[in-house]
C-alpha cells in the first residue's frame, strides 16, 4: 500500500489515512464476504441468467439472451468458464461480480488518492466500502457492481491521460475504452463524458495530435458501441415487455414528467441509501461538491463528473435508458467523489485551526449512520427470494411428489432448481414455451421436476379492475380443482410482485379455493417465497 501511494516514510497524517484506508478497505471486502456467505437462492433475474448459461454452450452465449436478459459478453463467458469446472452453485455463479466489488474499493482508493487528494479519497472510499447497494449487488448474478467498478477504472485512465502535458497516455485511454465497453453497458456514458473534457482541454486548441487522438477515441468507441447494440443490446431495447416494465422511469415529456424528474434527481442523489440524511442537506453538500470539483479541476472536472448524469437523462428522455438505482449503478463512484468533495470544500470555509475537525466532523455524520445502517443491513441479509429452500421444505413434507400450480406464470425460478436437468432440451422447450405464452391457459406439464405435475398460472389483466382481477382469480381456481385423481397442490409464487399486491390477487385466487371447498394443508413463507399446500374436495 505505501508504494502505491508512493513514498517510503510518510508523515504522521499520511500513515493515519493509509491506517484508515486500510482498515475500509478491509471493512468494504468484509460485508461483500457477508453477502456471498448469505447464499441465497437466486431470484427471478438472476434464474433467468443462469438459465441462460446452463442451456448454452460458449458460442451460443455470442447471441442475445433469451428470457429478456442482458448481459456484457465478458462478464457471460467469464461466469461460463468458471462453472463450467465449478458447477453452477450460487456461489460459483457470483463469484466474478463478488470479485468486482471487492476490486472497486481498492482501484477507487488508488485513483482518488492519486488525483484528488486524501481527504475526498477517504471519504469516497467509506461511501463506497458501506454503500448498500454496492454491497448487495456484489453478491448477485447480475453486472451493476462490475459497471460501478469499471466506472473507476476508466477514471483512471481518464485523468492519467489528461493530466498529462503531453499524448502519450491515449493508446491506453483508447484501448481501455473499448475493453469498458465490451465490459458495461452504461460505460459509454462516462466514456462519452471523457470526450467532452478532451474537448475542453486547451491542447484541443493548439495541438494537432491530441485532436487526432480525440478523433479516433469517438470513432473507435462509437464504433464498438453502435455494433454492440446492434448485434445485442437492441433486442432488450425494443422488448415490449421490458419497455412496459421500464416505462415509469423513462423521463418522457408526458403527463406525470415533473414528479418522474424529481423522483429521478432523487435517484441520482442516492438519498435512499443515507441513512437519517435528507435530500435538503445532501443538496447543499452536492452543490458544493461541484463547486469544489470546478475550483480544483475547473470544467474538464465537472465534464467528468456530471456529464454521465447529463448523458443518462438524455437518454432517459429519448426512452433509451430507465433511471433506477442498479441501472445508475455505474455513475455512484462519481457521486462519491462529488459529496466527498462537497465536504471537504464546506470544510475549507471554515477557520484554518479548526478544518480537520470540521472534515472530520462531516465524514462521520454521512459514514457514521451508513456504517450501522450497513453492518444491521450484511448480518440480516435480504433472502429475497428462496425458492431452493422453499423446495427442499416442500418435498420433506411430501410423501409423492404433490403436484404444483405455478402462480403468476412464474417458471424461471422453478425450472432453475426443480427441473429435469437430466432432460436439458425438454427443460428448455417447456421454460421457452412459459416465458413465450404466459398468458395460456392450457399449460400444464407431467414428469418435469422430480415427477411432480405443473401447472402455469396464467398472468392477471394488466390493467387492475374488480370485475377482471374477479374473472381471473375464478378463471384459475376452476382450472386447480379441475384435476381429476389430484387429492392436494401446492401453489407456488417465489415473488409477490409489487405490481400485484395491492391488488390482493392471491388472496382473491384462495378466496376462490375455498369457495370449491378446497382447505389449506401447509403453509411455507421464507423471504418473499410462498408455498401453500391444499387439499382439493373429491368430486
Amino acid at each position: 500500500m505505501m508504494i502505491l501511494l508512493g513514498g517510503t516514510q510518510p508523515d504522521p497524517m499520511r500513515r493515519l489515512s493509509t491506517l484508515l484506508a486500510s482498515l475500509l478497505i478491509v471493512v468494504g471486502v468484509v460485508l461483500r464476504v457477508g453477502g456471498l456467505i448469505a447464499n441465497r437462492a437466486l431470484w427471478g433475474d438472476e434464474a433467468a441468467v443462469a438459465l441462460n448459461l446452463r442451456f448454452r454452450d460458449f458460442l451460443g452465449l455470442l447471441r442475445p439472451l433469451d428470457y429478456d436478459q442482458t448481459m456484457p459478453l465478458p462478464l457471460l463467458m467469464g461466469i461460463k468458464a468458471i462453472a463450467s469446472v465449478l458447477g453452477f452453485s450460487e456461489w460459483v455463479l457470483r463469484l466474478l461480480p463478488f470479485l468486482a466489488g471487492c476490486l472497486l474499493v481498492v482501484a477507487l482508493w488508488i485513483t482518488f488518492v492519486r488525483f484528488f487528494g486524501r481527504s475526498v479519497a477517504l471519504i469516497a472510499l467509506g461511501l463506497a466500502a458501506l454503500w448498500q447497494p454496492l454491497i448487495y449487488y456484489s453478491s448477485e448474478l447480475k453486472q451493476y457492481g462490475c459497471d460501478a467498478c469499471v466506472t473507476v477504472l476508466t477514471l483512471w485512465f481518464a485523468l492519467n491521460t489528461l493530466d498529462r502535458k503531453d499524448s502519450s497516455r491515449w493508446p491506453g485511454l483508447i484501448l481501455w475504452g473499448a475493453a469498458a465497453i465490451l465490459l458495461s453497458q452504461p460505460a459509454v456514458f462516462v466514456l462519452a463524458a471523457v470526450g467532452v473534457a478532451a474537448l475542453l482541454a486547451p491542447r484541443t486548441m493548439y495541438s494537432k495530435k491530441w485532436r487526432v487522438f480525440c478523433g479516433i477515441a469517438a470513432a473507435c468507441w462509437l464504433t464498438e458501441f453502435v455494433a454492440l447494440f446492434w448485434f445485442s443490446y437492441r433486442y432488450t431495447s425494443a422488448s415490449p415487455f421490458m419497455r412496459s416494465f421500464w416505462a415509469s422511469s423513462f423521463l418522457d415529456p408526458a403527463p406525470g414528467f415533473q414528479h418522474k424528474l424529481v423522483v429521478a434527481l432523487w435517484t441520482m442523489l442516492g438519498t435512499a441509501s443515507f441513512a437519517y440524511m435528507r435530500s435538503f442537506v445532501l443538496v447543499p453538500v452536492a452543490l458544493a461538491g461541484l463547486y469544489g470539483i470546478w475550483r480544483s479541476r475547473g470544467a474538464q472536472g465537472l465534464a467528468l463528473a456530471v456529464g454521465p448524469y447529463g448523458f443518462l437523462v438524455g437518454a432517459a428522455v429519448l426512452k433509451q435508458y430507465p433511471i433506477y438505482t442498479r441501472l445508475i449503478l455505474f455513475a455512484i463512484p462519481l457521486l462519491f467523489w462529488i459529496y466527498a468533495s462537497g465536504v471537504t470544500t464546506i470544510a475549507a470555509w471554515v477557520p484554518a485551526k479548526f478544518r480537520a475537525g470540521a472534515v472530520s466532523i462531516l465524514a462521520l455524520a454521512m459514514l457514521g449512520p451508513m456504517a450501522v445502517t450497513s453492518i444491521r443491513y450484511v448480518m440480516r441479509f435480504p433472502t429475497r427470494e428462496a425458492t431452493r429452500q422453499v423446495l427442499v421444505r416442500m418435498n420433506a413434507i411430501d410423501g409423492p411428489p404433490t403436484p404444483v400450480y405455478l402462480v403468476f406464470a412464474n417458471y424461471l425460478q422453478w425450472a432453475y432448481y426443480a427441473g429435469d436437468w437430466s432432460q436439458p432440451k425438454l427443460l428448455k422447450e417447456r421454460t421457452d414455451k412459459v416465458y413465450s405464452c404466459s398468458s395460456c391457459t392450457n399449460l400444464a406439464f407431467t414428469g418435469s421436476g422430480g415427477s411432480r405435475t405443473e401447472i402455469v398460472g396464467t398472468l392477471p389483466p394488466r390493467q387492475p379492475g374488480a370485475i377482471a382481477d374477479e374473472q381471473w382469480a375464478s378463471q384459475e381456481a376452476g382450472r386447480i380443482v379441475a384435476n381429476p385423481g389430484i387429492a392436494s397442490i401446492w401453489l407456488f409464487l417465489p415473488l409477490y410482485s409489487d405490481e400485484y399486491q395491492p391488488r390482493n390477487l392471491l388472496e382473491l385466487l384462495l378466496e376462490n379455493l375455498r369457495d370449491r371447498h378446497a382447505y389449506p394443508l401447509d403453509q411455507i413463507r421464507l423471504g418473499d417465497t410462498t408455498a401453500l399446500r391444499y387439499a382439493l374436495q373429491p368430486k
